[in-house]
């Protein structure tokens, strides 16, 4: 691609698992990428891994510092001037007690401001900065389907679905599109440790909650993210793509 028509994108949470493969295959595509994470470790870690990573620009940011994301989009709008594609990735991984009352005031905030308010605020500022033409998916979970035994976990994925159709509705009509991808349990750095093996058949087959048997990986969900924001998914609207390897259907 033309370097001067490479669109601009950002991707939240890119340093690891969905969003690094999101940001590979973006890089790979040509765009101008932006991406963030809270920790610049792990961002230069993967940097060393894979060194391509260098044409990609990295901004330290908390998500759910409002300041601080602020001036995320603030050094988007100065250096890059637009956005032609955003994706909301970015998760804390967090997972919920099962009791209510066991739960404290900030580890019942944790998973809305994470899962939902982040995103909301990233919509707002990104919408901003785009015009005809753009696009937008943002990331929920598959486990939105299933209410135990994370239960604020799918209250946040509703939310966000719920909020990309609702802006998806509105913002078309200005020619932007905005959809979601759900996935299931992927094979994501948060899942690999859980497991001795990450690459063990058998042990995975045990672990995956999915009928299918396995984890997805990272490049599975990332292929249909990146889909859903190309011009091959036009017509695409206000959509849940949903790569759970058959999850839901449990």
């Amino acid at each position: 691609m033309d370097k001067d028509n490479a669109r601009i994108a950002l991707v939240t949470g890119g340093s690891k698992g969905i969003g690094l493969a999101v940001v590979k295959k973006l890089l790979r595509r040509g765009d101008c990428v932006v991406t963030c994470g809270r920790n610049d470790a792990n961002w230069e870690e993967a940097k060393a891994a894979h060194p391509d990573l260098d044409a990609v620009d990295f901004y330290a940011c908390d998500l759910t510092d409002r300041r601080s994301l602020r001036r995320l989009f603030g050094y988007i709008e100065s250096r890059y001037g637009a956005l032609d594609m955003a994706v909301n990735n970015a998760a804390s991984g967090t997972v919920a007690a099962s009791a209510i009352t066991d739960m404290s005031e900030e580890q019942l905030r944790g998973p809305l401001e994470n899962e939902l308010w982040a995103p909301a605020l990233c919509l707002k500022y990104e919408l901003e900065l785009m015009s005809r033409g753009g696009a937008i998916v943002n990331v929920s979970s598959a486990n939105r389907f299933r209410l135990q035994p994370d239960p604020f976990n799918a209250a946040a994925g509703q939310g966000l679905e719920s909020l990309t159709r609702s802006l998806a509705l509105s913002y078309i009509t200005r020619g932007v599109r905005i959809n979601s991808v759900a996935p299931g349990a992927t094979r994501t750095p948060r899942w690999t440790s859980r497991l001795q093996d990450g690459h063990n058949p058998q042990q995975e087959q045990a672990a995956s909650p999915a009928p299918i048997g396995r984890f997805a990986d990272p490049e599975e969900v990332a292929e249909a993210i990146v889909w859903l924001a190309s011009e091959s998914a036009s017509y695409v609207v206000g959509h849940t793509l949903v790569v759970d390897g058959g999850l839901s259907l449990t």
